[in-house]
């Protein structure tokens, strides 16, 4: 095949035949057509990663609004939160403000109830007394009339 080829004293090849030129034009149409069909598959690759990293980026993207989102909640409840532990601690206060105010009712009804006992006793007193009068005016009475009749 490369038998025709002839070399100077520098060992260069000085002519070859016409198949072996033909071969070499082929040769060379190869590499370049080789080259061709890497430089077309790394700009293929080029453009899915092109592809890829807009999708990885509409998707960082997303994931940031979403982590914004999640972060205005978890500070709307921490802001709740706060208020209710607020209203929480005013209820409680108020609570026992209450409690010590019933404590006061509770102490003035014992003593309404006392005062009342007292009144109940003092009631039965007068009428006690009032019984002793009656019999006494009835003895008076009784008395007026033997006298009135002896007369």
């Amino acid at each position: 095949m490369f038998g025709n080829r002839k070399k100077d004293k520098g060992n260069n090849i000085t002519s070859c035949s016409a198949g072996d030129l033909f071969f070499g034009v082929a040769v060379g149409r190869f590499v370049l057509a080789h080259t061709n069909l890497l430089a077309l598959w790394s700009r293929l690759k080029a453009e899915d990663s092109a592809q890829e990293a807009e999708s990885l980026a509409a998707g960082a993207q997303e994931l940031s609004a979403i982590t914004q989102e999640v972060n205005a909640s978890v500070e709307e409840m921490a802001s709740a939160h706060h208020e209710m532990n607020g209203l929480a601690e005013n209820n409680r206060s108020s609570f026992e403000r209450i409690g010590g105010l019933l404590a006061g009712v509770a102490g003035s009804i014992d003593n309404v109830g006392s005062q009342l006992e007292q009144v109940g006793r003092r009631l039965g007193q007068v009428r006690e007394i009032g019984e002793q009068v009656a019999a006494i005016a009835d003895q008076t009475n009784l008395l007026a009339l033997n006298a009135a009749r002896t007369r």
